[in-house]
């Protein structure tokens, strides 16, 4: 047997490839015509590395196509792939955000995977069979129609993905009353007794909440929205809640206010703040401020605190606080809690302005309280324990004015009776301070303004952090005074005293505003949130406060009687500066 020889043009003769046999009877032998038709017919069939595929004329392109395949290769291969990538990438962020309620996420993930697996098994039997056909495998680079049909196809399948993500939505997470929003109630409900079965209530709750009751009164304080926001501020009706309170209304936040008495809820709805009844002292009442919230929290700020009784007060609170976090933390929220304490925990500086080498308290400074304010220095550092029911923040303001004015409402008192004195000469202040004892303090919007700053930050700058807030520029007691002075038209002037030496039947309460040489700085909250102060100072608007106070002590506002008591009994715990 002859060996087998190549169809190529230039090495084979006609007769080697026929492997004919000379020796056999010419009879059975073609014609040499018949012969050399048929060789030339073979010569005609490319090699197997030789197979060419049909492409598009260049003239045949549109400018579309031109541009397309003048491109680098790993270009065209990017804008192929994107759809798959941009598909994982969705799904994969949507499933690990928490939002994938309904496991829709999950499922489309597993069905883009099957997909990705039957489009490869295709790839591969059609590449199985050009190899069975030609004895080659097909050089994808190479193949114009290989890569028109993946490029077709991917962006087929992401505008049919993109069409059902959004069909699903639609019947499943959007809008009112929704199979996701039901399934959350549903979550919601079974959160609600794990908390009550945690706090030894499972009797009363199983009695007292059936099923489909509780879902559908949590349905109905869903009015604000899945979205919005929601702080609980304890001590609303106070002096500082109030105004945290209020700011936060203004910000757009779902804000509710913790009140002890129901003599409060009036003017608590009139400012937009939704009322809540209940007592912090009071553990047992805990389980009805919880029920009376929505299932949400993302910010409870705490302004509370009992200067006579304070450790009791203060674990109270915190009581209340993990209270209120189980029901969030059911619900994959992580609330942060804004504790209030107060500059004076610094103790005095001591700070003059006249001090050449003069520098404010920071966050890092030591703590010197003075003697009401021990306890709170001893207990605060406690909250930081909880991190496991929520992300706390220390925040210590100075002073405040403004409105009901605070403490700063001794400069009103002080100065009405003085002027109040029909004898001229006795027509003056007695002052328990120095002129050039720094006096710092803030507006109380600004320092509302401060705790919605806070509340808005990304969490990671703020969660576990301590801020001081004040005001950007202090003042002293004698521009105090003065001021004081001029607004009453005081005649017998000012007369500066140390504390101690006051009698009996003198006025001492002006201590609380201008007794306290203290400067506390605020960068830190400034840089971390961008919060800055806005309103005048207290000597520069003097009057406008002094009459903001007077309008709010005539329509009977409970924090001006309330700060006038307060006031007495802290004042039997300060004493004369060691400096």
């Amino acid at each position: 047997m002859a060996p087998k020889t190549s169809l190529a043009r230039g090495d084979t003769r006609p007769h080697e490839a026929e492997e004919l046999d000379y020796l056999k009877d010419t009879v059975d032998l073609e014609t040499n015509d018949n012969r050399h038709m048929r060789f030339e017919s073979q010569l005609q069939v490319p090699k197997s590395g030789q197979i060419e595929y049909i492409r598009l004329p260049k003239r045949g392109r549109n400018i579309i196509a031109r541009i397309y395949w003048a491109l680098p290769g790993l270009i065209r291969f990017a804008i192929i792939i994107f759809p798959m990538v941009a598909i994982f990438t969705i799904i994969l962020r949507y499933i690990f955000s928490g939002r994938d309620v309904l496991g829709l996420s999950a499922t489309s993930f597993t069905l883009l995977c099957a997909n990705i697996g039957v489009v490869l098994l295709i790839g591969l039997v059609l590449d199985s069979l050009v190899e069975l056909r030609h004895g080659i495998r097909l050089p994808l680079a190479q193949n114009e129609a290989i890569e028109l049909s993946s490029l077709v196809f991917m962006w087929c399948f992401f505008v049919l993905w993109a069409t059902t993500g959004v069909v699903l939505w639609m019947s499943f997470a959007a809008f009112e009353g929704n199979i996701a929003e039901r399934y959350l109630l549903a979550q919601q409900f079974d959160a609600k007794i794990s908390q009550r079965d945690a706090l030894g209530l499972r009797h009363q709750a199983v009695h007292y909440c059936p099923r489909s009751t509780y879902v559908m009164e949590l349905r109905s304080r869903k009015s604000a929205g899945m979205n919005t926001k929601t702080v609980l501020v304890t001590g609303a009706n106070g002096y500082i809640g109030r105004a945290v309170a209020c700011a936060f209304v203004r910000a757009g936040w779902a804000t509710y206010g913790l009140v002890r008495s129901s003599k409060s809820i009036a003017s608590l709805a009139a400012e937009e703040i939704l009322p809540v009844v209940g007592a912090i002292d009071d553990i047992a009442s805990h389980s009805a401020i919880s029920d009376a919230l929505p299932p949400t929290l993302n910010v409870i700020v705490s302004t509370t605190e009992n200067t006579s009784n304070y450790a009791p007060h203060f674990n109270n609170i915190i009581t209340l606080l993990r209270t209120l976090s189980i029901s969030s933390l059911a619900n994959g929220v992580h609330p942060l809690v804004i504790f209030t304490a107060g500059s004076k925990d610094y103790g005095v500086g001591p700070h003059f302005a006249d001090d050449p080498n003069l520098t404010p308290h920071d966050e890092h400074s030591p703590l010197h309280p003075p003697p009401f304010a021990i306890p709170r220095v001893q207990n605060t550092p406690k909250l930081f324990q909880n991190s496991d029911a929520f992300a706390a923040v220390l925040v210590r303001p100075t002073n405040v004015y403004g409105r009901a004015s605070s403490y700063y409402s001794a400069c009103f008192r002080v100065g009405s009776r003085a002027a109040s004195n029909k004898d001229s000469n006795q027509q003056l202040l007695i002052a328990p301070t120095q002129p050039n004892w720094i006096c710092h303090a803030l507006h109380i919007d600004d320092c509302a303004e401060a705790y919605v700053a806070i509340a808005s930050a990304p969490r990671e700058t703020v969660e576990g952090e301590v801020f001081n807030i004040s005001s950007q520029n202090f003042e002293t007691a004698e521009k105090i005074l003065d001021a004081i002075v001029k607004e009453y038209r005081l005649a017998g002037g000012i007369r500066y005293v140390d504390l101690k030496d006051l009698k009996p039947d003198e006025d001492s309460s002006l201590a609380m505003v201008v007794g306290f040489p203290q400067w506390t700085s605020s960068q830190k909250l400034r840089r971390v949130t961008g919060w800055t102060d806005r309103r005048l100072p207290f000597s520069d608007a003097i009057h406008v406060y002094r009459l903001a106070y007077e309008a709010a002590a005539h329509e009977g506002d409970e924090n001006v009687e309330k700060i006038g008591r307060n006031t007495g009994v802290v004042m039997t715990t300060i004493q004369s500066p060691d400096l």
